[in-house]
């Protein structure tokens, strides 16, 4: 399986289990458009924007979470919960996953705790994903 330094590859079409787009092109970050959801800790419930860039944080949070808080994330359009409900979880620190769908097969999975950087991508098809080298060491994930 290759591997893919980080901050070399960029999420352009991220979807929910239900195949909604969560791309918000309105809200940029890194230059690229961000990952729109809705993020709930405890009666909270807001809208944050995630890092399109795989391996990089540069998180938009429209409200303070304390850090080591586990959160829920919902999509946008209808509201299905990311989790994922099974019984695997952080590698690194024992919380819940979440994850979404990235076209022909491939997901992002990622710890639901603030504050750990636990994630992972998988490209089920790695020649159709993968493509459009762009300079010497960015790779656009094709969706």
């Amino acid at each position: 399986m290759p591997e893919v330094p980080p901050k070399a590859l960029h999420v352009s079409h991220a979807a929910c289990p239900y195949g909604h787009s969560i791309m918000d092109p309105d809200v940029q970050i890194s230059g690229y458009p961000s990952i729109k959801l809705i993020l709930q800790h405890d009666e909270l419930r807001e809208t944050i924007h995630l890092d399109p860039v795989y391996g990089s944080f540069t998180n938009i949070f429209e409200v303070e979470i304390p850090q080591g808080a586990i959160i829920d994330l919902f999509c946008p359009v209808c509201e299905v919960n990311l989790r994922i409900d099974e019984k695997r979880s952080c590698e690194q620190c024992g919380a819940p996953l979440f994850q979404f769908t990235l076209p022909h097969g491939g997901m992002v999975e990622a710890c639901l705790r603030i504050g750990c950087h636990q994630h992972r991508l998988q490209l089920v098809d790695f020649d159709s994903q993968a493509g459009l080298i762009q300079g010497l060491n960015e790779i656009q994930l094709l969706m």
